[in-house]
């Protein structure tokens, strides 16, 4: 460790320097020969005022550095701690972009030395971290970060980290330190470097499988250890829907059950699972949509010493040894690329699974993933020491409850995969995003990205420079169709293609380029087949994608929807053509119901205007017969809904009006009840416009506003950002609950904005009211009303947390005045419900 490295951080006015915006304090530490060796810190003075949101941020006024030194007169000591060293900074990019421009405007030399960023360091080093934050960072290596966002703080904990990633790349094998070097010479920060310093630790025979220069961790051979005995724990959690599953198990039923989704629930009819299993001797099979559900339930699972469990996942999940191997040895100049691979192999001398849902990979490394994982068989000649997705089906043969995710369950149905018809009975956790896997699973979702990432592997010559040719003409003319035919918001057009395309005018020029890129495709295919075996994963993802955009393209049906949908910001070619069937019911009959014993299927939101008949409807149960039961009243909530009776009807005034009176309502929420406060919105162009007046309104002087139309990442993300804050609000789609997971979350305010009708433009929902209207049937009530209360109940359910009191605000009138909103209120279990004027709503929540 026999060098010098200066960990800086720098708190700024904003985020461009070339925007004027300044410095406002610097946080260096020297680190030398592996230790801290000096400090230095200092308010600065940016001669410009500090804004109200850096203020909240920072906790860095303009009184504070009122009789700051300028940048000018600390530049000299940073200068000297910076000579012969490299700079190290959490997202150098940023902290480097100031210190640079600062030098040259007060007439210093620039720093020319190496710069590592800790956030691309720590990708590498910890790869299976969900979170490169550095206050997250810092909770993972237990350091006391009292101070985020103050230079001082941040640079000190920065520092700890950066020693802690030296220490990690001593103890990795030498062969694998050496691998990372070749591979981080092309990143963006100057990574290499440390690895170059750092030499990594000969690899021990007991812990290693050294495989073509590549090392594996060694797996022990042993059954997972129990928790607590089990006995007590039946006992404890014996309750209505305990004893209800064993039953429904025993007697071969499939049942609909309502549950609340908290752990405590889940608990309970887990316990009526393994009573099940252990009496009968019969396997069950659990699946569930996320990889965490999946982990909590294996969890509580292992709670009983007498069972066996083990999740299996589709072989996509796994990876294949033999092909990541190969792509080391493959030019490749993709940054996601070369990142992802230096963090698989520090990876691999960690998982014992080889399961990509360990590892936090960027939307370009799932596209290598897709190239390397075991869904592409092993060749036999394989010498690779182990076969994770082979290890996973071993153990769950020995098994007597097998977890999986929907994907994989649904795939197993379709190919009658032998390794999952033996379970006879089967739970279906989260059964509304059951049914969406489902259709996802049978439909087509293709991008520009998907192919082009395809051709950018190859090596480049005419053929595969005129195949991106008319990829990009095929993608930018059906972008081109889309904004002009489709239906438009603030930020995505989508067009349904109809089923019959004479009917879609100019569709005939979008088939002449696909057509031609078509001919590329099968060119290219050919080219390949001549030239080595190496390229069959190549091969094979051509043909799915080119069979894919003749059906999409060619080949429409009324049984299927297809639609074009673009980012109206997004690149001249960035469109996805996506196809789903309308009506599962009959594939889910006699693929799923007709085969199984017993399936339960269980979510927060079954139940719609009292009655099962929708979910049954789209399940295809509606010949078997299926009990059905709601939990729901058997939750003693602290959640309560206020329902203002005087909120204007949208319909009885100007958009512009109501607008203003939904951000005013926020505004007074915010006021009476404070903390975190999280308001739901029918669309993204509603949002975009209450978040300007909120803006205009001041609310931002005293609250963060979070809005997800211009927060980038995930919506697991947003949340996450969201609640860094004391006083937020966050405005959202109704999608965004759907796609989060907050049952750790403690907010105290549910505001929803707008009951959550789907649109009738969505592809999906007007050609299942088009079929329902060709019956004569009453397409509101029959899909309208029914999805919208689900998805209403699954919003407000998915804000529930046991532990605090909550509020819920419904604030569209049409609840209070509508006959149907009759229908959305008794779909509530028996909680608090108060209509009263808004100011009186007001009143009880501050209270």
């Amino acid at each position: 460790m026999n060098h010098r490295y200066v960990v800086l951080d720098l708190e700024t006015t904003g985020n461009s320097p070339k925007k004027n915006e300044k410095i406002i304090q610097v946080g260096a530490v020297l680190v030398e020969n592996g230790e801290i060796t000096e400090r230095f810190a200092s308010f600065v003075n940016p001669g410009c005022s500090i804004s109200p949101f850096i203020e909240h941020l920072t906790g860095i006024s303009n009184e504070l550095v009122k009789n700051a030194p300028t940048f000018s007169q600390i530049a000299p000591m940073l200068i000297d701690m910076l000579e012969g060293a490299s700079l190290v900074a959490h997202n150098v990019p940023f902290d480097l972009s100031f210190l640079q421009y600062e030098l040259k405007e007060n007439g210093f030399e620039p720093f020319k030395g190496k710069a590592i960023d800790t956030v691309e360091l720590s990708r590498i080093l910890l790869p299976t971290q969900s979170s490169y934050k550095l206050t997250d960072l810092a909770t993972f290596y237990s350091f006391t970060h009292d101070n985020p966002h103050r230079a001082d703080s941040d640079a000190e904990v920065t520092a700890f980290i950066f020693l802690e990633l030296l220490k990690k790349i001593e103890k990795l094998p030498v062969k694998t330190v050496k691998k990372i070097r070749k591979l981080c010479k092309l990143l963006k920060s100057d990574v290499y470097y440390v690895f170059k310093k750092q030499n990594g630790s000969e690899p021990s025979e007991e812990l290693f499988f050294i495989y073509e220069s590549v090392a594996l961790k060694k797996i022990e051979q042993r059954i997972d250890e129990a928790i607590v005995s089990s006995d007590e724990h039946l006992e404890k959690n014996e309750a209505e829907i305990t004893s209800k599953v064993e039953m429904l198990l025993h007697n071969r039923e499939h049942a609909l059950l309502e549950i609340p989704k908290t752990i405590e629930w889940k608990q309970k009819y887990i316990a009526g699972i393994t009573s099940f299993v252990k009496k009968h001797k019969k396997k069950v099979l659990i699946t569930a949509n996320t990889p965490q559900i999946q982990a909590n339930i294996h969890l509580l699972l292992q709670q009983d010493n007498r069972l066996l469990a083990t999740i299996i996942k589709d072989k996509s999940n796994y990876l294949n040894i033999d092909r990541f191997v190969r792509s080391l040895h493959a030019k490749d100049n993709n940054y996601d690329t070369i990142l992802t691979k230096a963090q698989i192999l520090v990876w691999l001398t960690e998982t014992e699974t080889g399961d990509v849902e360990e590892l936090s990979l960027t939307s370009g490394g799932r596209l290598l993933w897709d190239t390397i994982n075991c869904r592409w068989e092993q060749s036999i000649y394989s010498k690779a020491p182990i076969c994770y997705f082979q290890q996973a089906v071993k153990k769950m043969t020995e098994s007597d409850i097998i977890i999986t995710d929907h994907f994989y369950f649904i795939e197993s149905l379709q190919s009658e995969e032998e390794l999952l018809l033996e379970c006879e009975y089967v739970v279906i956790d989260e059964t509304n995003s059951f049914i969406k896997n489902v259709r996802k699973y049978y439909g087509i979702n293709i991008s520009y990205l998907n192919l082009h990432f395809i051709l950018s592997r190859l090596e480049q010559n005419s053929l595969v420079e005129s195949t991106k040719e008319e990829l990009n003409e095929a993608f930018t003319l059906m972008r081109d169709y889309c904004l002009m035919k489709g239906k438009s918001g603030s930020t995505r057009s989508t067009y349904t293609v109809p089923a019959d395309l004479a009917t879609a005018p100019g569709w005939g020029a979008i088939q002449e380029a696909v057509n031609r890129l078509l001919l590329k495709i099968t060119e290219l295919i050919l080219q390949l087949e001549r030239a080595s075996e190496e390229h069959e994963t190549t091969i094979t993802e051509l043909v799915q994608y080119q069979k894919d955009l003749k059906v999409v393209v060619f080949e429409q049906d009324d049984k299927s929807q297809t639609w074009l949908e673009a980012d109206i910001k997004g690149a001249k070619n960035a469109i996805s053509i996506r196809r789903m069937p309308i009506d599962i019911s009959e594939k889910l009959a006699v693929q799923l119901f007709q085969k199984k014993s017993s399936v339960l299927l269980l979510d927060q939101s079954l139940q719609a205007e009292d009655d099962y008949q929708f979910i049954i409807n789209e399940l295809g149960l509606s010949d078997f017969y299926p009990s059905t039961y709601s939990m729901l009243n058997e939750e003693k909530s602290k959640v309560t809904i206020h329902i203002p009776t005087d909120t204007p009807l949208i319909s009885e005034v100007k958009e512009e009006e109501f607008i203003e009176n939904i951000a005013l309502q926020l505004k007074e929420i915010t006021g009476s009840k404070g903390g975190k406060i999280i308001a739901s919105f029918s669309s993204v162009e509603m949002i975009v416009k209450v978040y300007e007046q909120l803006k205009d309104l001041s609310v931002a002087e005293k609250y963060v506003i979070i809005s997800q139309s211009n927060i980038g990442g995930s919506k697991q993300k947003i949340l996450k950002n969201m609640l860094n804050f004391e006083h937020v609000i966050v405005l959202v789609s109704h999608r965004f609950f759907e796609e989060v997971s907050m049952e750790n979350e403690e907010l105290g305010t549910l505001v929803i904005a707008r009951l959550p009708f789907h649109s009738l433009d969505e592809p999906l929902i007007a050609a299942k009211i088009k079929n329902v209207e060709a019956q004569d049937g009453n397409s509101f009530k029959e899909v309208s009303l029914p999805l919208s209360i689900l998805r209403f109940k699954y919003i407000i359910q998915a804000f529930i947390h046991q532990q605090i009191k909550q509020d819920c605000i419904i604030l569209d009138a049409r609840i209070a005045h509508k006959k149907y909103g009759d229908s959305f209120i008794k779909s509530l279990p028996n909680w608090n419900i108060w209509k009263e004027p808004f100011y009186s709503t007001l009143q009880r929540i501050k209270r």
